[in-house]
């Protein structure tokens, strides 16, 4: 199966420390501009947190791949955006 997603694009603003947010069926891929950005083994059956390493601002094409041997299938992926705070 394969489904476009169509979202807009946002800027992360500086002080961003972007991450995947990552619910998948057993070992995913994620590719992030064609070059592996993170295995993930097993299976993970909420949505787990994956930093992403020496992340530049501008647009980005994000892959997934997964494989399903026994149950149910499924894999979804977004970023999320953490924001260093600037103190009290």
């Amino acid at each position: 199966m394969q489904t476009a997603s169509n979202h807009p694009s946002r800027p992360f603003p500086r002080g961003a420390s972007p991450a995947l947010s990552v619910y998948h069926d057993e070992d995913a891929e994620v590719y992030l501009d064609g070059n592996l950005l993170a295995q993930l083994p097993l299976y993970l059956g909420v949505y787990g947190s994956t930093p992403i390493p020496s992340f530049t601002p501008g647009i980005h094409t994000l892959a997934l791949h997964c494989h399903q041997t026994v149950g149910g299938q499924g894999i979804d992926c977004g970023v999320l955006n953490f924001l260093q705070s600037a103190g009290p």
